[in-house]
């Protein structure tokens, strides 16, 4: 006689057919998830280091003045970044975002793949704002003009680049890592000493340029006396005056003006102070009982600055008395100078022909960046030193260590 089921027994088959296939589909699912999230993982990977690889390839190109070279490679990084940022879109990935375990790492690539992104984008101004820095068609500085459209643009990259920066600093901080994200933490390290390198050098560009339309008389016009001096260690705030020049700007176009014997004499009998904004109100005030107008500030150079920037630009031809280059620029000025030309007034004239061919190679817009760091050097150096009448332009000197105050002579 068949024996009847007893519904319990069908329940419990039942439920442990669809145990089975949940079992099956959860196992399936896994493997579907483990498998995606390890080639999404791989390919983020490849992106990352194509925009890390590419990105310092473009700032080794800007360095060396290949700007072709670093356009290329910004956008060689854009490339790869697009590949990275489609990761997070996976259907694996945006499963794997919902689970407790796994959401902190996907928030952290999301994250990590913001700071590429302004990194990318940082790279992107730089290369725009390279071109008004140095030699060229869209320099901000050519010939005996800053040119102010020029200048407006590089200000907006500078600042938007700066911005980038800073916008990807702050998603660094936000990265959490930890042992479950291997890696991620020693990343955040490496990207954070790149950013603040970055950070270090972005801002005081932004600083310099955001300084500059005032200095070249955008609003109102500049006056600025140029000296040439003796070497800054002959005397405590700085060499004994050999030759003055006016420069005056107005809406950026620079005139400069004739040497004055007299009034590089009334220099050298102005009072002095170790500290060079002292020296320079008093050089100012020195121009100004002669019946000038007062000018608005006062940049000095000495023979070793000289020297420093014809390494940088190559040798000067000063009209009138032959080639001045970086091997003889120290002995042309000094011994030399006094051996050839024993009368003062001639040997003042001799100065301000060196002086004028300097400042007309400064103004010539070579390469600002050469010229920046030479000037940045000399500066510490207190071989170049200034002063400046408008709070502004003294702090943005203070900045690049060019005001002369309180540090020690190299």
């Amino acid at each position: 006689m068949r024996r009847r089921s007893r519904p319990g027994w069908r329940a419990r088959r039942l439920a442990t057919r669809v145990l089975v296939a949940v079992l099956v589909v959860l196992v399936l699912a896994g493997g579907w998830l483990a498998l995606g999230l390890l080639e999404a993982r791989q390919t983020l990977l490849v992106g990352a280091a194509g925009v890390r690889d590419e990105l310092a390839r473009a700032e080794v190109a800007l360095t060396r003045g290949r700007l072709e070279e670093a356009v290329a490679a910004v956008q060689a990084a854009e490339r790869s970044l697009a590949v990275a940022a489609a990761v997070p879109e996976r259907p694996e990935v945006r499963v794997a975002a919902r689970l407790p375990v796994l959401s902190g790492g996907i928030a952290d690539t999301r994250r990590l793949l913001a700071v590429a992104a302004g990194l990318t984008g940082a790279g992107e101004r730089a290369v725009a704002v390279a071109p008004r820095l140095r030699a060229g068609p869209g320099a901000l500085l050519r010939g005996d003009r800053f040119d102010l459209d020029a200048l407006d643009d590089a200000i907006a990259q500078a600042k938007g680049l700066l911005a980038e920066l800073e916008a990807a600093r702050a998603q660094l901080q936000a990265v959490r890592g930890g042992p479950l994200e291997p890696g991620v933490d020693e990343t955040r390290r490496w990207a954070l000493e790149r950013l603040d390198d970055a950070l270090g050098r972005a801002r005081p560009l932004v600083a310099t340029l955001d300084a500059l339309p005032a200095a070249v008389g955008v609003d109102e016009p500049r006056r600025y006396l140029v000296v040439l001096t003796s070497p800054a260690g002959q005397r405590p705030p700085g060499g004994v005056p050999l030759a003055v020049r006016e420069v005056v700007l107005e809406q950026g176009v620079v005139d400069l003006r004739p040497g004055d014997g007299e009034l590089a004499e009334a220099l050298r009998d102005a009072g002095v102070s170790a500290e060079f904004p002292a020296t320079g109100r008093a050089w100012l005030r020195a121009a100004e009982a002669r019946g000038r107008p007062r000018p608005d500030g006062v940049i000095v150079i000495d023979p070793l600055a000289t020297r420093m920037l014809l390494e940088a630009t190559g040798p000067v031809a000063v009209p009138g008395y032959g080639q001045v280059g970086a091997a003889d620029a120290v002995d042309r000025l000094i011994r030399d100078a006094e051996r050839r030309w024993p009368d003062r007034e001639e040997r003042r004239r001799y100065h301000e022909a060196v002086l004028a061919t300097l400042v007309a190679r400064f103004l010539s817009g070579h390469d600002l960046v050469a010229t920046g760091r030479v000037l940045g050097a000399a500066g510490a150096g207190r071989n170049v030193q200034a002063y400046s009448t408008d709070p502004g332009l003294q702090r943005m000197l203070a900045l690049h260590q060019l005001d002369g105050a309180g540090r020690p002579r190299r």
